[in-house]
């Protein structure tokens, strides 16, 4: 595996991104379909860094299968590893584990498993976390085959949970928990308990640890857990899901990445501006694509749309405006289409 070494001089862009559903397939965990841009950004020595709710076991693996040797964000940003020798300074709080070291952002599991049992004990909440299955178990929740299954098991940081609870109950669950200094988020199958920790925080703490010129980031997610990431990107890219409905955050405005004008929005990444004025698509959450007929902004799950709404559905206009890209396919072949384009700005 290829890496970038930082005796080279820093890299213009990184690409960090979230792994099922969108660098990888949600039914089948391919990544093949991706093939093309992640040859393009190695052969610019452009570094991708996995930021995913998968423990630290399962990330390493994928890395070494994809051939991708770079630092990783795991657990919704509660840890980060580096490779030895990929800075040449070791950040002075992280521990040496194995041929990396890993920068600790969020809370243990053991202090997370002991909440999540006490709160179902004291309420009767019907919920059933990794910590309460066994191999077969998360086999079947996951669909991942017998050795991929034992390393999602190695948690370190998060919880994940399957919650058979009603709505109300989630409600009520997730405000205590928070009582107790720890932080809810949904992905593509679990919810997940953690601290106070995001993959935005560790997404930004880790492009600080480059030399400078600071690199820019572009960021790719499909899920509500991968909000905070895309919110702190320079080019935030949200991958169409096959299995949900893309996610809102008050602010966004999504362009179809098929769009010829999008190509305006990642101009701006040259500029170092993102906002939907700089990048001519401030457009309202009601408009189409003259070309396509598309609508250029997702819709919620109750079928009506919510960008750079609040909770109510009224327009706030205090709310910062940020132009997301919105991949045209869902998972890695979006995934590919967006990234090569950005390699392809880059290269004029």
């Amino acid at each position: 595996m290829e890496r970038h070494s930082m005796a080279n001089p820093a890299p213009p862009l990184i690409v960090v991104t979230d792994l099922d559903g969108t660098l990888l397939d949600h039914h089948d965990y391919s990544w093949q379909a991706a093939g093309e841009a992640l040859q393009a950004l190695a052969h610019r020595a452009i570094p991708v860094i996995f930021n995913t709710s998968k423990t630290l076991a399962e990330t390493r693996v994928l890395q070494q299968r994809i051939g991708v040797n770079h630092p990783c964000i795991v657990e919704n940003g509660a840890g980060v590893a580096i490779p030895h020798g990929y800075f040449p300074t070791t950040p002075a709080t992280a521990r040496d584990q194995g041929d990396f070291h890993l920068q600790t952002l969020g809370t243990p599991y053991a202090d997370i498993r002991a909440t999540v049992v006490a709160l179902r004990e004291s309420r009767g909440f019907d919920f059933a976390g990794f910590g309460d299955m066994d191999l077969d178990a998360i086999i079947d929740h996951t669909g991942l085959p017998g050795e991929d299954a034992a390393r999602a098991r190695q948690r370190q940081f998060s919880e994940p949970l399957v919650w058979r609870d009603s709505e109300d109950s989630l409600t009520e669950f997730i405000e205590l928990i928070e009582d107790r200094g720890l932080h809810f988020t949904r992905g593509g199958r679990f919810i997940h308990i953690m601290g106070k920790n995001d993959k935005g925080h560790a997404m930004h703490w880790l492009a600080d640890q480059y030399p400078l010129p600071r690199p820019r980031v572009m960021a790719l997610g499909d899920g509500e857990n991968d909000i905070p990431m895309l919110q702190a990107a320079d080019l935030p890219v949200l991958v169409r899901s096959s299995s949900h409905r893309p996610p809102t955050w008050p602010g966004a405005c999504f362009v179809d990445t098929e769009v010829e004008t999008a190509a305006n929005a990642m101009a701006a990444l040259n500029r170092g501006d993102n906002d939907c004025e700089a990048t001519g698509m401030n457009r309202t959450e009601t408009e189409t694509d003259e070309n396509s007929g598309r609508r250029t902004q997702p819709a919620r799950d109750d079928g009506t749309d919510n960008v750079g709404n609040d909770e109510t559905g009224t327009e706030n206009p205090e709310a910062p405006r940020q132009t997301v890209l919105l991949t045209d396919k869902p998972g890695p072949q979006g995934w590919n289409d967006a990234v090569l384009t950005a390699v392809r700005l880059l290269a004029r």
